[in-house]
C-alpha cells in the first residue's frame, strides 16, 4: 500500500512538471472572454447595487489585486468577483452569496483562504483576516448592517425561518423492521447512539471523525466501532436467534469523498478483520460492493464473490447518495442506489445465514481492524431484519435524510386571495447550505394560476447558485399540486437560527416582475477563441500500447492483459485533459507497475532495456545502490528510454533524478546488511522507480 501511494504521488509530481511546460498559457489561466447573465431579476440587482462606491474602496481592491487571473473578465473561474466593472463584480459577490453580512468571518471568500488555502497571496490566515476586515468595513457603510430587504417591485412571499416550520417529512420512512439505527444527531462527543429502540443498543465509539451540520459524521481517518457483545443482536435477529429472518437490509445516506477508494473501503461492516465477515457494504472506486456470508458452498467466509454495481455505469459518485443492499435467502442479494435497482443476483437454492459468526463486530467507516478506511460523510445508517421491497426502498429514498421542516410561505397578499401558499420541505444539507425540496402549491381559491421561475431568497438576497426552479413554468389547477420533483441547494448566510427565507416569483397569476436586461457583452470572433486545450491525454488503448512499446513487454502477456482488463474502466476514455481525474492517475500507476514488474522479472527484456552489465539486479540492496554513479546511470537510462532525448517539452532531468533518488532512499532505508534487504528488495526498488516514470505525464500527455 505504501509503495502504491508513493508511486501515485511521485507520478503526480511528474504530471505537474510536465503539464507546467506543455500547457499553453491560455489553458493555464485564461480562457475566452465570458459574458455575464443574471436572468430576470435585474431590477432587484440594480436596486441592491447602490453601495458600489463603498465596495470599490473596501473589498474590491483586494479582489482585483489577488484574484483577477482567474475571477476576472478573461478568467475561467466563477464567480467573476474581480470583474473590471465593480458593479458587475459586486453583483457576482452578492448573488453567489460569497459574503455573509451577519457573520463576515463565515463569508465563503474568507473561508476559502482560511480553511481551504485557496491561492493565498501571502500567509493564508493573514490574508483571510485582511479580507474579513475589508468586508466588515464594507458592511459598516451599508444601511442596516448590510441586511438588504427584497425590493418592493419583486413578487415575494412572507419571510420564514426554520423555527417557523413544522418538524417532519412529507414522506414517512419504512422503519418497522429496523434493529439498528444511526441518525447522527448528537453533534458533540465521541459516541453515535443506536436509536432503533431495539436492545441492546449498538452505540458506536467515534475515532478520527468530525460531526457535520444537520446530522452526520465526516470520516477522515478512523472508525465508528461497536462492541462484540452489543453487535450480537444483529446475529440474533437475522441469523441465529429464536426466530431468525434469514434476510436483512443495509441502508445508508452517504457522500463519498472520492472515487478512488479501494479495498473495498468499508462503509458498513459486520466482521472480524479483512478475511472473514457476516456482511459488508463497501466502495471499490466507482462501484458499491456487497459481501455476504451464507451457507452456499460457493460463498467464502469473506462473503465473496461479491455483488457489485456495473463498472460501466460508474454509479458511485461524490454527491449525496442513498444506498440500500438487501439479502433474502431465497432471492439473493440486490443493490439499490437512489431508489433504483442497480445490481442483483439469482440463487438456485435456499441459502440461509446459519453460518454467521455471533462474535463479529459492527462498524462504520472502516474494517474493525482499522485498515480499510472509507473517507466521506455518513449521514444515516439503518439495519433492517427484512429485505426491503423495491417500493419500500423508493419510499425511504423519497423520505430523504436529516431533520426536516415543512415551511409554508403565504402568498395570499400578493394574489389578493386568501388561503394561498407554497410549501417546501427544508433541511440543513451541510455546513454551507440548505436543501429545499418538494415544492407544493396549497390553495383554496386559485385555479388556472400561472407560476413561473421560483427562486429562494435568504435574508433578502437572491443567490444565483442552486436555483433549480428557474425554468419552472406551470399552471396550478388543483389543491396540493406538486410543482417539481427537483430539489435546490441554497447557501447559508447567518445560519439556521437566524436566516430568513422568502420565495420570489417571476410570474405569479397576473403579477409579473419587471425585467431589466444588461446590454450583452461583445462576442469574440470564433476564429480567435481557444475553445479547447492544445494538449490531451492518451486513452486506455493508447496508454497500454505506449507502455508496451517503451518497455518491450508484450501487452498480451497474461498478467498484463488481466490487469489492463481490470483497470480499463478506470483509465481515460477520452483525450480531453479537462476530464482527467485522480482515479485515472491511480489506474495508470497500477498498470505501469505491472509493466515494470514484468520488465524487471524477465531477464532478456531487462537486459535489452537497461543493458546486460549496467546494474547488478542480483545484489542485495545494501550494495546494489551503494555506488552513486551507478545509480545515476540507472536513472539516466530510464529517463532516456521513457522520456526521450532532446525533446522540446519534457520533464526536467535534474528534478526527475532528485525525486527518484528520494524514492530510492525511502525504499532502502534500514537496508544496511544483505540479510536485512536482499536482491528481492533491489528489484522492488527498480520496479518502483520504473513505475513512477512510466506512469507519469510524460507518457500519458500527448
Amino acid at each position: 500500500m505504501y509503495l502504491t501511494m508513493k508511486l501515485i504521488l511521485l507520478s503526480l509530481i511528474v504530471v505537474i512538471s510536465a503539464c507546467s511546460e506543455r500547457l499553453p498559457s491560455s489553458f493555464q489561466k485564461n480562457g475566452p472572454e465570458r459574458s455575464v447573465e443574471y436572468g430576470p431579476y435585474q431590477s432587484q440587482i440594480q436596486n441592491r447595487i447602490t453601495g458600489v462606491d463603498d465596495f470599490l474602496v473596501t473589498v474590491y481592491p483586494l479582489l482585483t489585486s489577488h484574484c483577477s487571473d482567474c475571477h476576472s473578465q478573461a478568467g475561467f473561474a466563477s464567480p467573476l468577483l474581480a470583474y473590471p466593472d465593480p458593479a458587475v463584480a459586486q453583483a457576482e459577490i452578492l448573488d453567489n452569496q460569497k459574503i455573509s453580512f451577519s457573520n463576515p468571518a463565515n463569508s465563503r471568500i474568507v473561508l476559502k483562504l482560511r480553511d481551504e488555502f485557496h491561492y493565498c497571496w501571502n500567509v493564508c490566515e493573514e490574508d483571510a483576516q485582511q479580507l474579513q476586515t475589508a468586508i466588515e468595513q464594507w458592511i459598516g457603510f451599508v444601511n442596516d448592517g448590510g441586511k438588504a430587504a427584497v425590493p418592493v417591485d419583486i413578487i415575494s412571499s412572507d419571510f420564514l425561518s426554520l423555527v417557523d416550520g413544522v418538524l417532519g417529512s412529507s414522506t414517512p420512512r419504512i422503519n418497522d423492521q429496523v434493529i439498528a439505527l444511526y441518525e447522527f444527531k448528537e453533534g458533540v462527543g465521541n459516541v453515535a447512539k443506536d436509536t432503533s429502540g431495539v436492545s441492546p443498543p449498538i452505540d458506536l465509539t467515534l475515532e478520527g471523525t468530525a460531526w457535520t451540520a444537520g446530522q452526520g459524521i465526516d470520516i477522515q481517518s478512523g472508525i465508528a466501532l461497536g462492541t462484540a457483545q452489543a453487535s450480537k443482536k444483529l446475529y440474533d435477529n437475522i441469523a441465529g436467534g429464536v426466530n431468525p429472518t434469514n434476510e436483512y437490509s443495509i441502508e445508508i445516506w452517504v457522500i463519498p469523498a472520492n472515487v478512488t477508494q479501494e479495498g473495498p473501503a468499508r462503509l458498513v461492516t459486520y466482521s472480524d478483520g479483512t478475511q472473514v465477515r457476516n456482511f459488508t457494504m463497501g466502495q471499490q472506486n466507482y462501484n458499491y460492493v456487497f459481501r455476504n456470508r451464507n451457507s452456499s458452498p460457493d460463498i467464502s467466509p469473506n462473503g465473496t464473490p461479491a455483488l457489485q454495481t456495473d463498472n460501466a455505469e460508474q454509479v458511485l459518485q461524490t454527491n449525496q447518495q442513498h444506498v440500500v443492499m438487501t439479502y433474502d435467502s431465497i432471492a439473493g442479494r440486490s443493490i439499490y442506489v437512489n431508489g433504483v435497482l442497480k445490481s442483483t443476483e439469482s440463487i438456485t437454492a435456499n441459502t440461509p445465514l446459519n453460518n454467521w459468526d455471533p462474535n463479529y463486530i459492527f462498524a462504520i467507516g472502516n474494517e474493525v481492524t482499522n485498515n480499510r478506511l472509507f473517507m466521506g460523510i455518513v449521514q444515516f445508517v439503518a439495519i433492517h431484519k427484512a429485505a426491503l421491497t423495491p417500493e419500500q426502498v423508493t419510499q425511504n429514498f423519497d423520505a430523504g435524510v436529516g431533520e426536516k421542516f415543512l415551511l409554508t410561505f403565504d402568498i395570499s397578499q400578493v394574489l389578493g386571495q386568501p388561503g394561498n401558499s407554497i410549501q417546501f420541505e427544508v433541511s440543513e444539507f451541510d455546513h454551507f447550505s440548505y436543501l429545499f425540496n418538494k415544492p407544493v402549491f396549497l390553495n383554496t381559491t386559485a385555479s388556472g394560476l400561472r407560476v413561473k421561475n421560483i427562486q429562494i431568497a435568504v435574508n433578502g438576497q437572491i443567490p444565483v447558485a442552486g436555483q433549480t426552479w428557474r425554468n419552472l413554468d406551470t399552471i396550478v389547477t388543483q389543491n396540493e399540486q406538486s410543482l417539481s420533483t427537483m430539489a435546490a441547494v441554497i447557501s447559508k448566510d447567518a445560519g439556521p437560527e437566524l436566516d430568513q427565507f422568502s420565495v420570489v416569483f417571476e410570474i405569479l397569476g397576473d403579477k409579473q416582475n419587471v425585467v431589466i436586461d444588461l446590454p450583452p457583452a461583445a462576442v469574440q470572433p470564433l476564429d480567435v477563441i481557444d475553445t479547447a486545450p492544445r494538449v490531451g491525454v492518451r486513452t486506455f488503448e493508447q496508454i497500454t500500447h505506449t507502455m508496451a512499446s517503451i518497455t518491450g513487454v508484450d501487452p498480451n502477456t497474461e498478467n498484463i492483459k488481466l490487469t489492463y482488463l481490470d483497470l480499463k474502466q478506470q483509465l481515460p476514455s477520452l483525450p480531453n485533459i479537462n476530464g482527467f481525474l485522480a482515479s485515472h492517475q491511480v489506474g495508470i500507476a497500477k498498470l505501469a507497475l505491472e509493466y515494470c514488474n514484468t520488465l524487471v522479472d524477465t531477464t532478456n527484456l531487462r537486459d535489452q532495456f537497461f543493458g546486460a552489465n549496467t546494474f547488478d539486479f542480483n545484489a542485495p540492496a545494501s550494495t546494489a545502490f551503494a555506488n552513486p554513479m551507478q545509480v545515476d546511470q540507472l536513472i539516466q537510462i530510464m529517463f532516456d528510454r521513457m522520456f526521450g532525448v532532446n525533446i522540446l517539452n519534457q520533464p526536467d532531468n535534474t528534478l526527475t533524478k532528485q525525486e527518484l533518488l528520494s524514492l530510492i532512499r525511502d525504499l532502502t532505508l534500514g537496508c544496511n546488511t544483505p540479510t536485512q534487504c536482499d536482491s528481492v528488495r533491489t528489484n522492488t526498488v527498480i520496479k518502483a522507480s520504473c513505475s513512477a516514470m512510466l506512469g507519469s505525464a510524460a507518457i500519458t500527455i500527448q
